[in-house]
């Protein structure tokens, strides 16, 4: 009987020590991602990371049953609102240069 609760016990331990790796490659990826954003990465890498984090945080079923985990869930939740913010200010940026120099163009004809 005592081998069978000892297996029980190291098979949980065991699991609680998977989602603890879990959580911390989730929490070195996400740090990762903020300082990319930062840095002006290309967006279709940002796009692809942010995906591959959504999967990460979705697929892992002790991040979903922990609550302490949430505000974790929830800011990666929406990085691909913070994203597509990015990259629309960043359009925006450009289309401002682009009217800008046609209108240097245009008053120095």
């Amino acid at each position: 009987m005592d081998v069978v609760r000892f297996a029980e016990k190291k098979e949980i331990l065991q699991d609680l020590l998977d989602a603890i790796d879990h959580v911390s490659i989730v929490k070195e990826r996400e740090a990762d991602w903020w300082h990319r954003l930062q840095r002006g990465e290309p967006f279709e890498s940002m796009v692809n990371d942010t995906r591959q984090l959504l999967v990460m945080i979705e697929g892992e079923e002790s991040l979903v049953r922990l609550s302490c985990l949430e505000p974790m869930r929830l800011r990666i939740r929406e990085l691909p609102h913070l994203l597509l913010q990015t990259i629309e200010e960043s359009l925006t940026s450009f289309l401002g240069t682009i009217i800008s120099a046609q209108e240097k163009i245009d008053f120095d004809r």
